[in-house]
């Protein structure tokens, strides 16, 4: 599991509405569900190396590498986002989710779930050049439409303290945290959430 301490302040990272809905960059992005069959490998390939590099630009060495993507993005039981700016033509972030029985947890929960019911956020990225802009809401709308439309109730996730990203996820999901709990991990202090779909 890939630790989330940022080598960048967090810009953009769970915010659900832009500051300003007129936003050029906003309008022309659109949250789009992932489906492998419907990419060549070549397009995929390309696709994953700017993964890669973003992942290395954010989180340095500790980001997830391309062989993890191969692995993780086509694989029908996660459930992947990709967010593609409309006017260039080309994939601008992502978000994954997996079924909660596919995580080896930094922490148990207070309260056990049936595994069925729990997704797991396992990553969210957004180009560098991109942020700011609150595309990270646009992915997390769809992700989440597409996680109750597959029968999910629940998203946990670890975010880094470091950088404001877990009082982003307290801000954005205030009504829907059910259990937050704060532990060390290889890669800093991070907080685990459990939300409300």
């Amino acid at each position: 599991m890939k630790g989330e301490a940022p080598k960048q302040p967090a810009t953009d990272t769970v915010e659900k509405k832009p500051q300003n809905q007129e936003d050029e960059i906003y309008q022309r992005c659109t949250a789009e569900i992932f489906h492998a069959k419907e990419m060549t490998e070549e397009e995929l390939n390309k696709i994953l190396k700017d993964f890669v590099q973003w992942e290395r630009a954010i989180w340095g060495e500790e980001g997830f590498d391309e062989e993890l993507f191969l692995e993780d993005l086509p694989n029908p039981e996660n459930t992947v986002v990709f967010l593609r700016d409309t006017k260039k033509g080309k994939i601008i972030g992502f978000t994954y989710a997996e079924p909660i029985e596919h995580i080896d947890r930094y922490v148990e929960p207070k309260e056990q779930r049936d595994p069925k019911l729990v997704a797991y956020i396992s990553d969210t990225l957004v180009d560098p050049h991109y942020q700011g802009h609150g595309l990270v809401g646009k992915l997390m709308e769809t992700l989440e439409a597409e996680l109750r439309r597959r029968g999910y109730k629940y998203i946990e996730r670890d975010t880094a303290v470091e950088g404001g990203y877990a009082d982003n996820v307290r801000k954005n999901y205030a009504g829907r945290i059910i259990e937050e709990q704060p532990h060390p991990s290889e890669y800093g202090d991070q907080v685990f959430f459990c939300m409300t779909l």
